[in-house]
């Protein structure tokens, strides 16, 4: 039922960090802001929606889906960035007797041209899919302006990934967007906290695609952590804004 209210909802909208000197701050405040409006829709929450559309439309073989999955994501234009996470164990540390191996893979969110192709599969050859499909590709965004940056990585079985410093240092004022998106192994869970230690957002599930969104007071740099809590090696993508 919830997938039909999604659906309803998203085809028929889909279809038609700098660095700067930030203030002396005492330690105990949090670099949150805690008064803010709703704003708009974040860039990186409509990849996060397209990634979950995605999903959906491969799971239930649904061409609609996945060419709205595709319109939502040619929007974003992303690229590649370097980034150089640390890791450290989570407790505990060693498998209960019985539990899988670490086994890796490829993955870690499908990008556009990936999406485009199944698309297409699911068209069956259908015209007026197909145009709908050439469209897209046709008037895609290309190139990245100011838009996310994205790394991939490895998220080691029971291992905390963190990043700090210039990998996850935000504008103050702005909204503050990280997401990560796994391939199907285990739950990866997504914290972020400020540099005194203070958890500004957390993103927890059952799954390992997560999605944070916050604004901090100034500019200052963070601790996004990517924990992995399986007993497998789970590939993963980070996104940022």
């Amino acid at each position: 039922m919830r997938y039909v209210t999604l659906r309803n909802l998203v085809v028929g909208v889909a279809m038609t960090s700098a660095f700067a000197v930030g203030p002396a701050i005492a330690q105990d405040e949090v670099n949150l802001e805690e008064r803010t409006g709703p704003g708009e829709p974040g860039v990186l929450d409509q990849l996060h929606l397209a990634d979950n559309l995605f999903a959906i439309a491969v799971e239930d073989g649904d061409p609609i889906l996945a060419i709205a999955a595709a319109r939502l994501a040619a929007g974003v234009p992303v690229e590649e960035v370097e980034r150089t996470p640390e890791a450290e164990p989570l407790e505990p540390a060693e498998p209960p007797e019985g539990a899988d191996a670490a086994e890796t893979g490829d993955g870690a969110l499908p990008e556009l041209d990936t999406i485009l192709a199944t698309a297409r599969e699911l068209a069956r050859g259908d015209a007026v899919l197909l145009a709908m499909i050439e469209d897209i590709e046709a008037t895609r965004t290309r190139g990245r302006v100011g838009g996310p940056g994205f790394d991939r990585g490895i998220a080691r079985a029971r291992t905390n990934h963190y990043y700090t410093g210039r990998d996850a240092t935000f504008r103050g004022g702005y909204p503050a967007e990280v997401a990560i998106g796994g391939s199907g192994y285990t739950d990866l869970d997504l914290y972020v906290f400020d540099q005194y230690g203070n958890l500004v957002c957390s993103s927890r599930s059952r799954s390992d695609r997560e999605y944070c969104r916050w604004q901090p007071r100034w500019t200052g740099p963070f601790r996004v952590e990517v924990r992995n809590l399986g007993w497998r090696d789970n590939p993963y993508v980070l996104r940022t804004n």
